[in-house]
């Protein structure tokens, strides 16, 4: 009867921790991909990233051949730093793709975070 309630007890503690850590990020990690191509233009406040594996996990309707960073983004400047120097050291990142750039499935995949699994 005791090893029960310490099942129900672990189930309960199990599920909760889910619950959370889900809540905290939202949003789709992309595989291990190379950096391609990073573009940028004067009157725009998006950021054009290429990687060689592209995904378009929430089905954007500019498919797959960009990811798009805001530069209004708290840690732009971090996300940036990370595609530049795994650009130059020919690194490997994980972009967490996170909704559509025009909101809905319009525009392109945006970035919501970038990962660097080669360094961990």
């Amino acid at each position: 009867m005791r090893n029960k309630g310490l099942n129900r007890f672990a189930t309960f503690l199990c599920m909760t921790s889910m619950i959370v850590s889900g809540a905290a990020v939202a949003g789709t990690w992309g595989t291990a991909s190379t950096v391609s191509g990073i573009y940028m233009f004067g009157n725009s406040t998006w950021v054009y990233v290429k990687v060689s594996t592209m995904q378009n996990p929430e089905g954007c309707a500019s498919g797959n051949s960009f990811a798009m960073l805001d530069t209004s983004q708290t840690r732009y400047k971090d996300m940036y730093a990370l595609l530049l120097s795994a650009k130059a050291e020919g690194s490997t990142v994980s972009i967490l793709y996170d909704g559509c750039s025009g909101g809905g499935t319009s525009g392109y995949p945006k970035v919501g975070g970038i990962a660097t699994p080669d360094i961990w």
